[in-house]
């Protein structure tokens, strides 16, 4: 989704800064109804249910009895020893008594993988921020472009003259008004 809110920043960008035959074609309201259906979805999504995270960071109750950890220790003690991780239990034990424990402890046991965490609302006020980014940016530029930037003195004065060119050339009366 990422990736759509790139794509859609750089067709904006594209629009104002690109050639005038694309702005012909595409409307701008195009890219931001598209853009609001995106951010539409992403504020959905805050609502939906995310999944549950566990507490424990440590081995799995299922791992400590496939691998034979006390359940009743009062902690677990992480022995790194050339390269290795072994997860230990530890109810304060003697040297000696630990030294068997992680002898015990030399099959490794299988990884666990927990969800990462989503933050909700980041991704809302992220593309809220885009999305009025790219609004002021449209009216700053469409409001000094073309027939915009030109003051209203000016406007006037151009208007005339081009009805003056229009008669002259068509031989009649003409009226010319731009908008």
């Amino acid at each position: 989704m990422v990736a759509l809110r790139v794509g859609l920043v750089l067709f904006v960008l594209a629009w104002l800064f690109g050639p005038y035959e694309l702005r012909t074609l595409v409307p701008i309201w195009l890219a931001f109804l598209i853009a609001l259906g995106l951010e539409l979805h992403y504020f959905s999504g805050a609502f939906r249910a995310l999944p549950e995270r566990g507490a424990d960071r440590g081995p799995q109750e299922i791992d400590r009895e496939r691998y034979g950890y006390d359940s009743e220790s009062d902690e677990l003690l992480l022995v790194r020893e050339e390269g290795e991780e072994l997860w230990v239990p530890y109810s304060g034990e003697s040297d000696e008594e630990l030294d068997a424990l992680i002898e015990e402890a030399r099959d490794p046991p299988e990884p666990t993988w927990s969800p990462p965490v989503r933050r909700r609302g980041r991704g809302l006020l992220v593309g809220l921020g885009v999305i009025a980014a790219l609004a002021l940016t449209t009216w700053v530029v469409e409001s000094r472009t073309a027939w915009d930037a030109v003051d209203a003195d000016a406007r006037a004065a151009a208007e005339a003259r081009f009805s003056d060119e229009g008669s002259r050339i068509a031989g009649h009366n003409v009226t010319v008004h731009c908008r």
